[in-house]
């Protein structure tokens, strides 16, 4: 009856430790389409060259840019 209930309980933990899915985060079902990469009207190949207004070294952003950096087009 012991064991009964011993294998029981290893065989209720071995089912949950293990994820049903084996999905990721990150991870799609399917190619990403060409009009859900590229939405733009125009694409250049650009080089920066140097900055408007300088990143404050010192602070974190919340991904919004704190500089302004002028590009050459080519």
């Amino acid at each position: 009856m012991k064991n009964q209930l011993v294998l029981r309980l290893a065989l209720l933990i071995a089912l949950i430790s293990f994820p049903v899915s084996t999905g990721a985060a990150c991870s799609r079902m399917y190619p990403f389409r060409l009009g859900e990469l590229f939405t733009a009207d125009l694409i250049v190949r650009a080089t920066a060259v140097k900055y408007i207004v300088s990143p404050d070294r010192n602070t974190r952003t919340t991904g919004v840019p704190e500089s302004t950096v002028e590009f050459k087009t080519e």
